[in-house]
């Protein structure tokens, strides 16, 4: 049986704890989707990420969710 794909999407993740929740799910997630709403610091954190595991893809997604209109 082969492994089994997960993915993972950590919100706040450029925060203190939202970040020690991604660096643990590197090696546990086949996905990890990485949410922030500065783009300058979870695109820092997927370089970061990005390197610690080759089955591990990440991906960076900055967003600002205090700013939606209705």
């Amino acid at each position: 049986m082969g492994a089994a794909r997960r993915t993972t999407l950590v919100l706040g993740a450029t925060g203190r704890l939202g970040g020690e929740i991604a660096r643990r799910m590197v090696g546990l997630s086949s996905t990890l989707l990485l949410h922030g709403a500065d783009p300058a610091e979870t695109a820092l954190l997927g370089g970061e990420l990005a390197g610690q595991d080759e089955k591990c893809r990440v991906i960076s997604l900055p967003a600002d969710f205090t700013q939606l209109q209705a």
